[in-house]
């Protein structure tokens, strides 16, 4: 059932908004300190309203030391571009000619998928907010791969007792027609739902995301 699905989506959403709201506000000062603005939050809905500083006299500010690290690492780092390697232990030429595809493979994959790039973007947010994160997953026969802020991504505390959790969640905001587009929107009351969805509440509509709703994908992995 559909309703009750998104009805226990709720609940969760709340259960995040208040038992991670720490976690997420201290990004937030975090993305401040490296804007050198008043960001109202990480969501679409707000993290375009911001104040001019974030100094209370409304001084700019002449230089941001905090920003200028950062940018001066990132460049640094983002020069290094390690690749995998597969390797055979006195292997026939057999094994070594698909340890060679294998790379190739791998290769093509990094490229297609713009892998340095994004772990630029990835690097970034390490610096910024203490970590990075870049999801890889599958559209259909496909690798796909995206960085994602970690301010996105959630877990429940109680599943994290032994120091580690099996489900994680990613919340994040999309286009109504490209959450259509997606395969798993496959029969008439999906489409239904994803029509009929709310977008994101904002005071003054933001230019591009007058038209953006939540989505939450939920990955846990199998038990062995």
């Amino acid at each position: 059932d559909m309703g009750k699905v998104h009805n226990g989506i709720e609940t969760l959403m709340k259960y995040f908004d208040t038992a991670q709201s720490g976690r997420v506000e201290e990004m937030l000062k975090y993305e401040r300190m490296y804007g050198g603005k008043k960001i109202a939050g990480l969501t679409p809905s707000t993290y375009w309203q911001s104040g001019p500083t974030i100094f209370d006299d409304d001084k700019r500010l002449k230089r941001n030391v905090v920003k200028a690290c950062i940018d001066a690492l990132g460049a640094e780092i983002a020069q290094h571009k390690p690749r995998p390697l597969y390797l055979t232990k006195r292997g026939n030429a057999k094994l070594q000619r698909k340890a060679k595809k294998r790379t190739q493979y791998v290769e093509g994959q990094f490229y297609k998928c713009r892998v340095y790039e994004q772990m630029q973007w990835a690097a970034f947010d390490a610096f910024r907010v203490g970590t990075g994160a870049l999801k890889v997953w599958n559209d259909g026969h496909e690798v796909k791969l995206d960085r994602v802020h970690p301010g996105e991504l959630f877990v429940v505390y109680a599943e994290t007792i032994y120091g580690r959790t099996m489900q994680i969640f990613h919340v994040k905001y999309l286009a109504r027609t490209e959450v259509a587009s997606l395969g798993c929107v496959d029969t008439d009351e999906k489409r239904e739902m994803v029509r009929t969805a709310k977008d994101i509440s904002v005071e003054q509509k933001a230019p591009g995301v007058s038209d953006v709703i939540r989505v939450v994908e939920s990955y846990r992995l199998p038990v062995m």
